[in-house]
């Protein structure tokens, strides 16, 4: 289960790249209370393992580990633990592409400057989005879509090895047939 349609699309294709023709089914709630809601939902009712990815939207420790609680009680109070996977990108999903080594280089483009990591932190989309555009030979290309296509086999695999992906690709792992929102 995801929050959002750009979230929904990076994820399928890093399922379909890791784990080829699978059972797994990835899903857009639009939003992060849908999607919290309908995980809880097709874990309990449904019987179906869910991994709950979402952004936290939050930068201060406490909060986000406050906000991660109540998600996690939200979804133990509808299944067994071992049936979901909360997924928590902090700031946000975009934040990944600032933390896995090279990964930039690996799409042939240029890294990203300090102050551009550094502002990652706190606005990887923007900060993303920023560096994306100054890199497009169009500037009608959308920098999201341009960047989900142009991603090779070798720059998903370093996402991978980045948290919390690796925690997500881990419960995949487990479970074989799951839901992603």
């Amino acid at each position: 289960m995801t929050e959002g349609l750009f979230d929904e699309e990076l994820v399928r294709k890093l399922i379909a790249n890791k784990l080829g023709n699978s059972r797994v089914q990835v899903i857009s709630a639009h939003g992060k209370s849908s999607a919290q809601s309908l995980a809880r939902t097709l874990a309990g009712i449904k019987k179906s393992p869910v991994a709950l990815v979402i952004d936290a939207d939050e930068h201060d420790s406490i909060k986000i580990q406050e906000g991660r609680t109540y998600i996690e009680s939200l979804l133990g109070s509808a299944a067994p633990r071992d049936m979901w996977e909360l997924v928590l990108f902090v700031p946000a999903l975009e934040i990944i592409f600032f933390k896995t080594p090279n990964w930039f280089q690996s799409l042939g483009l240029p890294p990203p400057s300090t102050l551009q990591r550094e502002r990652a932190e706190h606005s990887p989309r923007r900060v993303l989005e920023e560096l994306l555009r100054s890199n497009l030979k169009s500037s009608r290309q959308d920098p999201r879509r341009w960047l989900i296509e142009k991603m090779s086999s070798a720059s998903i695999e370093l996402l991978w090895a980045t948290e919390p992906l690796a925690t997500l690709g881990a419960f995949i792992e487990r479970k074989k047939d799951i839901s992603i929102g």
